[in-house]
């Protein structure tokens, strides 16, 4: 256990035996036995011994006379601070287990004391940096001393058994190590100096809150005075998040908020297009974050599985297709009816989001999406090229349709989930965060060009979507099912696209098969093989080197477009940039499994709820590498545990799309005449403002990491040792 607890009371099985006795001969009636496997105990077979030894005390008892028939098992059950823990359901089914195996069919009266387990996160301790030093110039890790420490109501960070989660108000800045001390001068008030605490750089001693979960044993530890010290215990409803709603400490754990935020109200129609795993979720954040007329708001799905959702709410469902033949006089009336500026939320397959948004336009109706959808039948037609079917045509084609638009037409927001969309947001604050680290003077950049000429100066080489899926499911995957975490319909078209990614100036080398692109941008190449059968080396603050599939996605080649430097008609910067994908586990064998059978989807397909998944987190952000400090990786580490908690109906990997839903929409409805735009092109701090809440912990992390590491192995490897970021080196051959 992370907090001890068995040593001060107590005695020894074989003791117990005797005392039991002893009670009896006073009169008393022996009941049962209590033991405590120590507080925070994240394992749940440690139960397990406990209950062997409470069994032979029941044994023996009986050999003497003496009929127990309870067992107190005492309490350790954990709080999420910073490593992830069990489910209560976990530890249920491991204690029952146990005593399943001690005591047979005779289970005994039961009771536990989930203190920790219940009130962990209920409180926090507001404290203020009061100090930022170094103890020599050499040193490379910084000291920040605070007005509360192990005497003022942090006693669990003895022997830093108690990692707490911290939250600053420079959350999202670069970090860095620092010892974590508390205010006195006894060198016993030192909380985290073994491991050093990661903290912004930017922390400074002006007053700087601090909020750490500590709502277990902080209040009974706590001095009776602390006038000296302006550290407070908190509710945990206390709005720390600046437009209230839930907000993420630093280390995960979220803050339910007594009200949520209203952004904005939408005063005509909202019609919902899709109602699969993505628009479930999007659902309650709207009905939370927006006042709108609910009567006119209107979902479209060709299944009505989940129509109960929308009927609980009275919310009209129509049971129908959007079609290239009817998407017109289908939606034009839903959106107009009834005045106001209409708002469609496009988030369905198989529907042309070209065509849904030009329509908006022509009647004044906000729209926004997640991806670059065509009309059915696209993704699989052979008459079509590689070319012709992939996302750089799709891209082009919206591209042309901006530039004809007339300045100031209704907001279109194209391609605004998680990638793409927050992913653009993501390398921005990343690129700030670089410049800081590595002390490069820059004010924040205004225009395209600005960014470009940032990355430029940084030398940044390239860009991953570099994304781990840990989200486990409970059930074993069946045979001849396709399970992801999101869209089945999507991730296999997608993934049957060619592999396409944003085509760097600094490459030297391109894959046999890679083509580029005649007219457009000239910003992407393709290869001639599919994208989820093309597999690439990148890397991930929990998964470290991994290989993810190169799936193509729009931001692959909008973000290596929107950094594009030019002299006249010749590039002179571009970075790489392409999407480092690995899903569930559950979903990487279903790929397997599809492309042994030629690409031919399974017959039956499977999206895994909240209630289907053990644990697990999608870890989703971007890495920027070929940089001074190599390679920086910036982004959300959201598990499905903090999901459940703050928002219904979708695991982790929903929420980090649904959230970045309403970011965009937040966003058209405060710049409804700013035409068609991409993520790239939005106001990256006013979209993480609104969506961070749901993000879990947003960390940096630095690594010295390269495709090259470990090569070459055991056989002759094709790779080039001047330059590691290379594509060359990164794609799997």
């Amino acid at each position: 256990a992370e907090w001890p607890l068995s040593r001060k009371f107590g005695c020894e099985p074989s003791m117990a035996v005797d005392v039991l006795e002893h009670a009896l001969k006073l009169g008393l009636e022996p009941h049962g036995v209590s033991f405590h496997v120590g507080s925070q105990q994240r394992n749940q077979h440690a139960w397990d011994r406990a209950l062997a030894s409470a069994a032979a005390v029941f044994k023996e008892c009986g050999e003497r006379g003496m009929n127990l028939t309870m067992v107190n098992l005492g309490g350790g059950f954990p709080a999420k601070y910073l490593k992830n823990v069990p489910t209560v359901k976990t530890y249920g089914n491991a204690i029952f287990k146990a005593l399943r195996k001690h005591f047979g069919n005779r289970i005994p009266e039961t009771i536990i004391e989930p203190g920790r387990g219940m009130v962990g996160n209920a409180g926090a301790i507001e404290a203020e940096v009061v100090l930022v030093s170094k103890k020599s110039e050499e040193d490379d890790v910084r000291w920040v001393y605070l007005d509360i420490g192990k005497f003022g109501g942090l006693a669990e960070t003895m022997d830093e058994s108690i990692r707490y989660p911290i939250r600053t108000l420079r959350d999202g800045d670069a970090m860095s190590p620092c010892v974590l001390a508390g205010p006195t001068c006894d060198s016993m008030d030192v909380l985290y100096e073994k491991e050093p605490y990661m903290l912004p750089v930017s922390l400074e001693a002006s007053p700087s809150p601090h909020s750490a979960e500590s709502g277990a044993s902080a209040i009974s530890s706590r001095p009776s005075d602390c006038r000296g010290s302006r550290a407070r215990i908190a509710p945990a409803a206390l709005p720390f998040a600046p437009h209230g709603g839930y907000h993420p400490m630093a280390s995960g754990g979220f803050r339910k908020m007594t009200k949520w935020p209203v952004h904005a109200r939408i005063d005509g129609p909202i019609v919902m297009i899709g109602f699969g795993s993505i628009g479930k979720g999007t659902l309650p954040l709207i009905e939370r974050h927006f006042t709108y007329d609910k009567s006119r708001f209107v979902v479209i799905d060709p299944e009505d599985k989940d129509r109960r959702l929308l009927d609980e709410r009275g919310i009209r469902f129509i049971h129908q297709a959007v079609t290239k033949d009817n998407h017109r006089h289908l939606l034009r009336p839903l959106l107009t009816e009834g005045g106001g500026q209409g708002f469609c939320v496009n988030l369905s397959v198989d529907t042309s989001s070209l065509d849904i948004m030009q329509l908006c336009n022509e009647i004044g109706a906000l729209y926004i999406d997640t991806v670059n959808e065509p009309w059915a039948g696209f993704y699989f037609d052979s008459k079509l090229g590689p070319e012709a079917r992939s996302n750089y045509a799709l891209r082009e084609a919206t591209i042309a349709a901006k530039r004809k638009r007339k300045t100031g037409s209704t907001t279109a927001v194209s391609c605004c989930g998680a990638n793409p969309g927050m992913v653009s947001w993501f390398v921005k604050q990343g690129l700030l965060n670089i410049a800081n680290d590595t002390k490069v003077a820059v004010k924040e950049p205004k225009t395209r060009e600005d960014w470009g000429r940032l990355a430029k100066k940084l030398g940044v080489k390239g860009i991953h979507i570099a994304e781990r899926d840990t989200q486990r499911a409970i059930k074993p995957k069946q045979m001849e099912t396709f399970v992801n975490t999101w869209s089945v319909e999507g991730f296999v078209s997608e993934g049957m696209q060619p592999a396409e990614l944003g085509w760097g100036t600094h490459e030297k080398w391109m894959p046999a098969n890679g083509r580029k692109h005649k007219t457009g941008s000239q910003a992407a190449i393709y290869m001639l093989q599919p994208g989820a059968n093309t597999r690439v080396r990148s890397w991930t603050p929990t998964a470290k080197a991994q290989y993810g599939f190169l799936v193509t996605h729009n931001e692959s080649i909008s973000i290596a477009d929107y950094l594009t430097l030019k002299s006249g008609r010749r590039t002179v910067y571009r970075p790489t940039c392409h999407y480092a994908y690995h899903p569930a586990n559950d979903a990487v064998l279903s790929l397997h499994e599809m492309f042994g059978q030629a690409g031919v989807r399974q017959p039956a397909i499977h999206i895994l709820d909240e209630h289907e998944i053990a644990d697990g987190i999608d870890e989703l952000g971007v890495l920027l590498y070929g940089h001074k400090k190599n390679a920086y990786w910036y982004g959300s580490q959201l598990s499905v545990d903090e999901t459940r908690e703050i928002a219904p109906y979708q695991n982790a990997t929903g929420l980090q799309v649904t959230s970045a839903v309403l970011a965009g929409m937040v966003w058209a409805l405060e710049n409804p005449k700013a035409g068609i735009v991409e993520a790239d092109e939005m106001d990256f701090r006013r979209c993480l403002e609104v969506q961070t809440p749901y993000l879990g912990p947003v960390i940096g992390a630095y690594t010295d990491w390269t495709p090259l590491a470990g090569r070459p192995g055991l056989f002759p490897d094709d790779i080039d040792k001047r330059d590691p970021w290379q594509f060359r080196n990164v794609l799997v051959r």
